[in-house]
């Protein structure tokens, strides 16, 4: 199982920029070694192309949700391991879009009856939405395994390190002329990328740090989807969707 990562190329600089933002990476995925039709058939169904020749390219921001949770989700179905366990996906997506439906049902019954369509908020079966939601334990832990990955190879694609940047903003700061205005805007704009992924990189680290706690759960086999997850993968999918909404970036120590 590996990934491919494209730099995404941003060296040039805005015509202003605020120190506090944070500028949006792109991380790209490719599933170039799995051979299981089941997840090509479904990764292809997006009409983005073979998952064994074109990358798929996710845009990452802090606080927004929706495009770690596609991330995820391509992740967790590049990570699956046996048809059984991805057929597993597919019944956790039916039975999720069911209840989204049934709800939207109850509460906009007039609107639907007037649109005669009762299924508009049904939410097609994509590889960027059939795993948005954690399903096991044994496949959360490899499929954070490889977001760490993609992550931790787009930060080795820098030249420098978010500690060199702010060196070089610090120096930078008491000259003021254009060229080294536009010098300092494309270091922000890096910084700000780095600081999105060592975000994204350190909450694989707590999620995996929080799953390992399961010594009983093996990875590596076809028949995990049956282990109990019970209370504590219920905990874990709560602290997954409120870290992914917080705004507040997560960054270790420089």
């Amino acid at each position: 199982q590996q990934q491919q990562e494209e730099k995404n190329d941003n060296s040039s600089s805005p015509s202003s920029s605020s120190d506090d933002d944070d500028d949006d990476p792109i991380i790209s995925i490719m599933d170039i070694n799995n051979n299981r039709r089941f997840i090509k058939d479904m990764w292809e169904r997006d009409g983005l192309g073979d998952c064994h020749s074109v990358c798929r390219n996710v845009t990452l921001r802090i606080g927004n949700p929706g495009p770690a949770a596609s991330l995820l989700s391509l992740c967790r179905l590049a990570s699956c391991q046996s048809e059984q366990e991805f057929r597993r996906m597919q019944t956790e997506f039916d039975e999720r879009n069911e209840r989204m439906v049934g709800d939207t049902t109850k509460n906009t019954k007039e609107e639907e009856e007037e649109e005669g369509d009762s299924n508009n908020s049904s939410i097609p079966q994509l590889a960027a939405t059939l795993n948005r939601v954690p399903f096991s334990i044994p496949n959360e832990i490899r499929a954070m395994k490889r977001f760490l990955q993609l992550g931790s190879d787009q930060l080795r694609l820098y030249e420098t390190t978010l500690g060199e940047d702010n060196e070089l903003l610090s120096s930078n700061h008491e000259n003021n002329n254009n060229n080294n205005n536009n010098k300092r805007n494309a270091i922000i704009v890096r910084r700000g990328e780095k600081r999105v992924l060592m975000h994204f990189c350190n909450l694989a680290y707590l999620c995996l740090d929080f799953l390992s706690s399961n010594d009983d759960t093996d990875t590596d086999t076809d028949t995990d989807v049956d282990v109990d997850m019970g209370d504590k993968f219920e905990e874990y999918k709560r602290m997954l969707e409120v870290s992914l909404l917080d705004e507040e970036p997560i960054l270790a120590p420089e």
